[in-house]
């Protein structure tokens, strides 16, 4: 991975404090550790590489968030959920949440499609999509 990108996750990986708490931080590094060797492994190209790994250390940015503030970063991902599962609901918020904190310097739509989908899956999932699904 180039200097600038490992810059770019560094940013990010020493923010997650502010969003999850030890034990998901683990659980987050795990799925950033699968997700560069899966990019590895399928010759990604650089941009893609830092695409699925930095959507793998936003994906459970708003796993903690409080019902009601998770409701509302969803409905601006455009979700009008008749759910308070929260299990569904963070990947939507997660998505907003990222783009709001970190914006479209180090957050780019192909994250926000594989945060928003890394529960549920959903329909015509890009590799990208599904690699972060399955790590």
């Amino acid at each position: 991975m180039t200097q600038e990108n490992e810059k770019r996750l560094s940013i990010i990986r020493e923010a997650l404090p502010r969003f999850e708490e030890p034990q998901r931080i683990e659980h987050t590094l795990g799925v950033y550790r699968e997700c560069l060797w899966m990019s590895k492994v399928f010759r990604l190209s650089e941009e893609e590489a830092y695409t699925v790994c930095a959507a793998a250390l936003l994906h459970d940015i708003a796993k903690t968030l409080p019902l009601e503030k998770a409701l509302l970063l969803a409905e601006k991902q455009g979700k009008t959920l008749k759910t308070d599962v929260p299990t569904v609901i963070h990947q939507y918020a997660g998505a907003m949440l990222a783009l709001e904190e970190f914006g479209r310097e180090l957050v780019n739509d192909e994250m926000l499609s594989a945060i928003a989908c890394h529960t549920t899956g959903k329909a015509g999932m890009t590799m990208l999509d599904k690699m972060l699904f399955v790590a």
